[in-house]
């Protein structure tokens, strides 16, 4: 896994499709439960959820992350930061 996480991190494509598809259910049923009806009247919980998941690949050089539970935690933490805005 941190093969997989330090090839996302360089840009490895299918590094980074594989990080994203295991983790895109997920972040979609946090965006489902945490999105408000007005939020997801104006935009679909798979485009949040691809919003989220491109600031997302643009942070990935920047932060370091040592596990896939961290990269969660960190989608999630954007996912709640689109929420707010």
């Amino acid at each position: 896994l941190r093969t997989t996480l330090s090839a996302a991190a360089a840009g490895d494509a299918a590094a980074l499709n594989a990080l994203f598809e295991r983790n895109l259910p997920l972040l979609e049923a946090f965006l489902r439960v945490r999105a408000g009806r007005a939020l997801q009247a104006r935009e679909s919980i798979r485009d949040l959820a691809q919003s989220v998941c491109r600031e997302v690949l643009g942070d990935l050089g920047k932060i370091e992350l040592r596990s896939e539970k961290e990269f969660r935690n960190y989608l999630f933490l954007e996912a709640g930061r689109k929420i707010l805005k």
